[in-house]
């Protein structure tokens, strides 16, 4: 029982400093958690653990098969945590992967309005309400209609 507090302490401290941009430092206890749970079977890991050393591990290593497979993963394992989809969405910016990002930050948008999507979106430059909000961005009204209101602006 005291490994597992420790292992969750690790995985908050890494949190901490992902949230912070702290991702050197996040690496470490993140790293560490994954070590007690064993690297290379991550059945029982945490969707928190492998979506947080996901992205560090594209942030500083540019592991692109692993961080992504873990933050895919989370997202799969947990998809109705929108911290996650923020956090595939910052790997793929990391990879330079404009568009992967914006449609993983507009996948979150779908299950809430997290202010963190959003800023993401708006830092890209893109990014009205979708005409429609009832409905998801992706759905072909919204999208239909989005596409005629931006020609309207012309």
């Amino acid at each position: 029982m005291a490994d597992e507090m420790k292992t969750t302490d690790y995985i908050e401290l890494g949190v901490l400093y992902v949230k912070e941009g702290r991702y050197q430092d996040a690496y470490k206890p993140l790293r560490q958690a994954l070590l007690a749970y064993g690297e290379y079977n991550v059945q029982d890991v945490p969707p928190e653990l492998l979506s947080y050393y996901g992205l560090c591990l594209i942030a500083l290593e540019k592991d692109e098969d692993r961080g992504l497979t873990f933050c895919r993963r989370a997202v799969d394992e947990a998809g109705h945590h929108t911290e996650f989809y923020w956090n595939l969405g910052k790997a793929y910016l990391f990879l330079k992967r404009k568009t992967a990002a914006i449609e993983a930050f507009d996948r979150g948008l779908d299950i809430d309005d997290d202010p963190r999507l959003f800023d993401e979106l708006v830092r890209l430059g893109i990014r009205s309400r979708p005409p429609i909000p009832f409905l998801p961005r992706r759905h072909f009204l919204n999208r239909c209609l989005g596409k005629l209101r931006l020609r309207g602006q012309s």
